[in-house]
């Protein structure tokens, strides 16, 4: 019922409730967004961990692009590779 509201699978709130949720299920926002972004802080940015897209970034963003534009170029011409500006642009 929770899935088909939100547009999306069982089983993705399923992960969602178990990973972000306490004993009983019940997610906190606040303590759910921090512990996301804990996770997401242990990888370091997606830019950091790959050398020819930080290289790429660098390149553009020396040129004046803008961060849409790089993030949007990159992921054209790399479908397998995409990124987002918030991947750490």
């Amino acid at each position: 019922m929770i899935a088909s509201a939100l547009g999306r699978e069982k089983s993705t709130i399923s992960r969602e409730r178990k990973r972000n949720g306490d004993l009983i299920g019940y997610l906190y926002p606040t303590e759910a967004q921090a512990a996301t972004n804990q996770r997401k802080a242990r990888h370091g940015p997606k830019v950091a961990r790959h050398p020819k897209l930080e290289k790429y970034v660098i390149d553009k963003l020396h040129a004046c692009w803008a961060p849409d534009a790089i993030a949007g170029r990159w992921s054209k011409e790399r479908p397998d590779q995409s990124i987002t500006t918030e991947s750490g642009l």
